[in-house]
């Protein structure tokens, strides 16, 4: 295969340069070819060497050239390293996380940023590019032990980092020091000790204000820790790990009580949709009685001849009466057969109670 990006081939210990921008760029032209340095990655890792090196120097640019390039040194079989050696920025930054061994040379710069489309985006760009930050935010976290809250809120800020820079430790294995001195290496200095610097902490503190120009500020610092003006370092040591541990004490009670009121509006929710649902068959239920009740009296009420007695008649009859049970039965109750109304005079006069007038007699009742 004819290489592009690698040089030196022949050795033990390849280096491959991305040294351009990646992707193609409309200003620019041809940058880096993420598919083209992943195939020769994938080449040189066939040759068997001891490790591979990417220099990277890179403004960045396209993320779907740089998912390539990062996928093929995370999935090399040999060692591929990655070293940072001027600007590192953007989906470049993102690839320097990949290596083996993160190495920045102490004059080099890191930047993190949100992915974007040139020019206005659309609707449908800010979902790709909502996906591709996400995937962004993967492989940081992945590499760097970073939360994806923490992650998002650096990328949203677009963060920069130079080598000295305090929070440069979770992105970089080693800082190569170009003065000559020895290299500083991050990753095998661990974790801090905090009782160690706890410790140099108040011994400074104690340098302070063991000087007659600082005696004051001594005074005030013993009565702020509650100690007299002849305690030790050791004293004050025990005061700061005190109010650390109230501290760690007060976290873990503030994550219990976290956890005990999601766990109690989990219940309460809960309970709420148990007693909604109880509810609602306690309704239906005295929907279904109240009907078989009706059915039952306008049944009656037919088969005794007071009413016409076919379907139709005993299903109006019915959803009357189950809109006002009481009046119904006791309209129902007071008919007979053969019914009569007072005439105009005084006396009575037979009237046939059709069902024409009993329904309006019953409508203009309800009306009421």
């Amino acid at each position: 295969m004819e290489f592009l990006y690698a040089i030196n081939t022949d050795t033990k210990e390849p280096i491959m340069l991305l040294n351009k921008h990646i992707g193609f760029d409309e200003e620019d032209g041809p940058g880096i070819d993420g598919e083209r340095f992943a195939r020769e990655i994938m080449a040189l890792d066939q040759m068997k060497p001891d490790n591979i090196t990417v220099w990277i120097n890179s403004v960045g640019g396209s993320v779907m050239h740089a998912f390539s390039i990062f996928t093929a040194i995370q999935q090399s079989k040999t060692p591929v390293n990655t070293f940072g050696v001027g600007v590192v920025a953007s989906s470049a930054a993102t690839i320097f996380q990949a290596g083996k061994t993160r190495t920045l040379a102490d004059y080099a710069i890191l930047m993190f940023h949100n992915p974007f489309t040139p020019g206005e985006e659309n609707e449908n760009d800010n979902k790709m590019l909502e996906t591709m930050r996400n995937s962004i935010v993967t492989m940081i976290c992945g590499r760097s032990g970073l939360t994806v809250e923490a992650c998002g809120e650096m990328l949203n800020a677009t963060t920069w980092l130079n080598a000295t820079d305090k929070n440069i430790a979770p992105f970089v294995d080693v800082v190569e020091n170009t003065g000559g001195n020895i290299n500083i290496d991050l990753k095998a200095a661990g974790p801090i000790d905090i009782k160690n610097a706890q410790a140099k902490a108040a011994k400074l503190v104690l340098n302070k204000l063991n000087t007659n120009q600082n005696k004051n500020e001594m005074k005030k610092v013993y009565a702020k820790l509650g100690l007299n003006e002849s305690a030790n370092e050791d004293a004050i040591i025990a005061v700061i790990d005190s109010v650390n541990n109230k501290l760690v004490d007060a976290q873990s009670v503030n994550a219990t009580l976290k956890t005990e009121n999601e766990t109690l509006t989990g219940k309460i929710t809960e309970l709420e949709t148990v007693v909604n649902t109880a509810k609602t068959e306690k309704e239906n239920a005295e929907k279904e009685a109240l009907k078989i009740k009706a059915v039952a009296m306008v049944k009656a009420v037919a088969d005794a001849g007071k009413i016409i007695n076919n379907e139709e008649t005993i299903n109006a009859w019915v959803d009357k009466a189950i809109a006002d049970f009481d009046g119904v039965k006791a309209l129902l109750d007071s008919l007979t057969v053969n019914a009569t109304a007072p005439n105009l005079d005084g006396g009575e006069t037979p009237k046939s109670r059709n069902m024409a007038v009993i329904m309006a007699e019953i409508n203009a009742k309800q009306v009421k």
